[in-house]
């Protein structure tokens, strides 16, 4: 339980019951690497009883969900016969990517290269990029301007963009959505060979795994 002194056997209950029984309930035991399962373990069941996010964080938690989900529904209910592939379900994402962002600005992270799927890729660059609303919906319409694009189905889950973030204290990220131009799986190696290369060249990347 992260203590060295005795704790009682109430006490441990409690606090795992706290962590595996509330109102949200991690799930990583079906995780292969051991190291990455044991990490999750420590922080959920060592930090996560602990927590006590302010009312203003919690407001700004409730905020980052909020959006992802009305803009689904609001998708769900304009374009009903189209094919979407929606982000139901795991909202949440929207407010770990902002976070992981923010604190990765903190950290001294200039920039940030992202390959991804469809799932959710319009949420992203709504919510997570800010890319114009107006902008997102009109290429979901087809108003796009299809030689610029090399690929083809589902065009609108393709398209990326880029946005400089400059934060109210100041702090300033580059993030990137790269299109979709091949298989995501190849397309995801390419970009990570390409992440690499950069900071090689940086001089930033001390060790490769």
């Amino acid at each position: 339980m992260g203590t060295k002194t005795p704790i009682k056997l109430r006490d441990i209950i409690k606090s795992l019951e706290k962590t595996y029984c509330g109102t949200i309930a991690p799930e990583f035991m079906n995780m292969t690497n051991r190291n990455e399962t044991n990490f999750l373990r420590e922080k959920f069941e060592l930090e996560w009883p602990a927590y006590n996010p302010s009312k203003n964080t919690k407001m700004r938690i409730y905020d980052h969900v909020a959006w992802p989900v009305l803009f689904e529904e609001f998708l769900q209910n304009k374009f009903t016969t189209a094919k979407r592939f929606g982000l139901e379900g795991l909202e949440g994402i929207i407010t770990g990517m902002k976070a992981v962002i923010r604190r990765s600005a903190e950290l001294g992270v200039k920039s940030f290269n992202i390959g991804m799927a469809h799932r959710g890729r319009l949420n992203v660059l709504a919510n997570v990029l800010k890319k114009p609303i107006s902008q997102i919906l009109s290429e979901f319409q087809g108003n796009y301007v299809q030689e610029n694009h090399m690929t083809s189905g589902d065009v609108k889950y393709h398209l990326g963009t880029d946005v400089n973030r400059v934060y109210k204290d100041g702090l300033k990220v580059d993030i990137v959505i790269y299109f979709i131009i091949l298989l995501i799986r190849v397309f995801c190696l390419i970009l990570h060979i390409w992440n690499v290369l950069t900071l090689l060249f940086k001089g930033l990347l001390i060790q490769i795994r």
